[in-house]
């Protein structure tokens, strides 16, 4: 199952990535959404 929706990932164009990805993060609480700021800010270092 999580193949065949990385497939579908793939096979999005960049406006539509983009546009899942804000469905996604607009469905996160604040603190699912402030861990993944954490994460990334981790990645920069």
């Amino acid at each position: 199952m999580e193949q065949m929706a990385l497939n579908y990932f793939r096979g999005l164009d960049e406006e539509e990535k983009k546009a899942l990805i804000k469905k996604i993060f607009d469905s996160l609480s604040d603190k699912e959404k402030l861990e993944i700021a954490k994460l990334l800010t981790k990645e920069m270092d």
